[in-house]
């Protein structure tokens, strides 16, 4: 594995393994952090999209860089991601049913990248009966850019903001601050 490969891999770890918590989910649920869970939803609930971003994380101060592309239809939500460099780190798949992740013993955790796939894609209708001692509220800024902030206990576990414009266009952050963890998704330009 190259050195950039790697240093995404890691930043990876980092990501999946930031939201862990220590109780056991309920069928069909996922842990996103202590005392918090989401059900996952179908994929048909979410809006179909297929899109590539530059993904940047940020953990303690550290940042590392890949491309994700998502695809999305009401059968399936399938995200993949490469290294800048081309080669593949991970590939995820749901399909309502079964979640999938290769490499199989990757460093990354599946379950907490369709959650927060869900947590920005779907609407928040949808999502809010999914939540598990979890409230999300969303505003929408002067801009346009829509803000959704999730809390557990009485505290902000996350804050995400997506800019205005269809999803598969949008610049989208994704803040888990007890983590000390930033997701910043920027649209990779179309191509022909």
């Amino acid at each position: 594995m190259n050195r950039q490969a790697g240093s995404a891999a890691l930043a990876l770890s980092v990501l999946f393994t930031a939201g862990c918590a220590s109780m056991l989910p309920a069928a069909g649920c996922m842990a996103f952090v202590r005392g918090g869970q989401l059900c996952l939803l179908p994929p048909a609930q979410l809006p179909p999209l297929d899109g590539a971003h530059m993904v940047t994380i940020d953990h303690d101060g550290t940042q590392q860089t890949f491309i994700g592309q998502l695809h999305i239809d009401a059968r399936v939500i399938r995200l993949a991601g490469s290294s800048l460099l081309g080669p593949g780190l991970f590939s995820v798949s749901y399909n309502g049913r079964t979640l999938q992740s290769e490499p199989a013993h990757g460093p990354q955790r599946a379950d907490l990248l369709i959650i927060m796939l869900e947590l920005v894609m779907a609407r928040q209708r949808a999502l809010q009966p999914a939540l598990r001692g979890m409230r999300l509220t969303q505003t929408t800024a002067a801009d346009g850019t829509r803000v959704r902030e999730l809390f557990a206990g009485g505290r902000r576990v996350a804050h995400i903001e997506i800019s205005t414009g269809p999803l598969r266009q949008a610049t989208i952050r994704f803040d888990i601050p007890p983590a000390h963890l930033s997701v910043l998704m920027q649209p990779l330009a179309a191509r022909p």
